[in-house]
C-alpha cells in the first residue's frame, strides 16, 4: 500500500478504489463508469449527465422530468399521443370505429359510390371535420389513380371558398379523409328544395365559385365542367 501507480493496492494514486478517473468499480469518484453519487457515471441513479436513471439531468429514457429532476405536467397533446396507446377507453373506441387519430366520429352526413362522411370532432380543439371514409377493398386500380390525383390536388389548393384537406389517415382497411366542414349543406340541395336564388345570393355565391376555380387554374387543377352539385 501507499505506492503511486501501483494497479490494485488501496490508498495509491490510479489504483481501483478511492481516487479520481478509476475504472468501473470504485464508489465516490468522478469520471467513473458505475459507482453511485458520481459525475458523469453511466447507469446508477440521481447524478447529472447519466444515461439511464430516474429524474436527472441529461437522462435518456425517462419521461416527464425536466433538468434539475422535477417532473412535469403533460401537455394537452403528449396526454392525447399518450392516451391512444395506453387508455382503455380511447383504446376501445379506436377498435369500435368511433375514433380515428384525434377525432371522434359523430353521425354520418354524406355516401357516394365507395364511402360515406362522417361529422368528425377533434378532440382537443373541439372544431368540426368531415371525415370520408374510403373502404380500400372496394377501390379498383382506377379509382385509386382518381383518389391518388384528387388528394395531390386538394393539397395544393389553399383558397377560402375550396374545402380543405386537413389531413389523410390510412389503416388497413381503410382512408380517411379529414376535410374541413362546410355547415351549410349542398347547393344542389338547397336549390332543389327552395327553388332559384334571390339574385344578390346568386350574384355573391358565383363570385365566389370564379374566384376558387381562377386559383385552380393557377396552380393546375383547373377542371372540365362546373355543376351546383
Amino acid at each position: 500500500m501507499g505506492c503511486e501507480g501501483q494497479g490494485n493496492w488501496e490508498g495509491c494514486k490510479g489504483q481501483k478504489v478511492g481516487y479520481e478517473r478509476q475504472g468501473k468499480e470504485g464508489e465516490g469518484c468522478k469520471g467513473q463508469g458505475k459507482g453511485e453519487g458520481c459525475e458523469g457515471q453511466g447507469k446508477r441513479e440521481g447524478c447529472e449527465g447519466q444515461g439511464k436513471g430516474v429524474g436527472c439531468e441529461g437522462q435518456g429514457k425517462e419521461e416527464g422530468c425536466e433538468g434539475d429532476g422535477r417532473s412535469r405536467t403533460l401537455t394537452p397533446l403528449e396526454k392525447l399521443n399518450h392516451d391512444v396507446t395506453h387508455d382503455e377507453r380511447t383504446i376501445k373506441e379506436v377498435t369500435l370505429g368511433r375514433r380515428i387519430g384525434f377525432y371522434r366520429l359523430r353521425g354520418q352526413i354524406g355516401s357516394g359510390n365507395f364511402s360515406q362522411v362522417k361529422l368528425g370532432i377533434h378532440v382537443l380543439t373541439k372544431e368540426k371535420v368531415a371525415i370520408k371514409i374510403l373502404d380500400k377493398s372496394k377501390l379498383d386500380q382506377k379509382t385509386e389513380r382518381l383518389l391518388s390525383r384528387e388528394i395531390a390536388s386538394m393539397e395544393r389548393l389553399h383558397h377560402p371558398h375550396i374545402i380543405r384537406l386537413y389531413e389523410v389517415i390510412e389503416t388497413l382497411t381503410r382512408l380517411h379523409l379529414v376535410l374541413e366542414y362546410a355547415a351549410g349543406g349542398e347547393l344542389f340541395t338547397s336549390v332543389s328544395t327552395e327553388g332559384p336564388l334571390p339574385e344578390d345570393l346568386a350574384r355573391k355565391l358565383f363570385a365566389q365559385i370564379v374566384s376558387a376555380v381562377q386559383h385552380m387554374v393557377s396552380t393546375g387543377c383547373g377542371g372540365t365542367e362546373l355543376r351546383v352539385r
